[in-house]
């Protein structure tokens, strides 16, 4: 567990404390639980090889409106795969 989750879990309650203490603890057990490994191997290659075709599809343009939406979705689901894969170990 990590010193940040080890002292959100050790801090005293109140109504962001509680909501702190709970996203912290669900991490802890999606990290900790063997279940997730796969998950996490995915989308921590995931987060690595998105911007690559991002920055390709930057590089060519954002023409219309169906790219722009792309370019925005593939960004959202970088930015949900950083998260999900930060706690995977090669």
């Amino acid at each position: 567990m990590s010193r940040r989750t080890e002292r959100v879990l050790a801090r005293g309650t109140g109504e962001t404390d509680g909501v702190d203490a709970t996203l912290a603890s669900l991490y802890a057990n999606y990290r900790d639980d063997p279940r997730t490994q796969p998950i996490q191997a995915i989308a921590f290659w995931l987060a690595v090889g998105l911007p690559v075709v991002t920055l390709v599809l930057l590089a060519t343009g954002l023409s219309n409106g169906a790219e722009v939406a792309l370019f925005v979705g593939l960004l959202g689901l970088n930015a949900v795969a950083i998260v999900a894969g930060h706690a995977h170990r090669a």
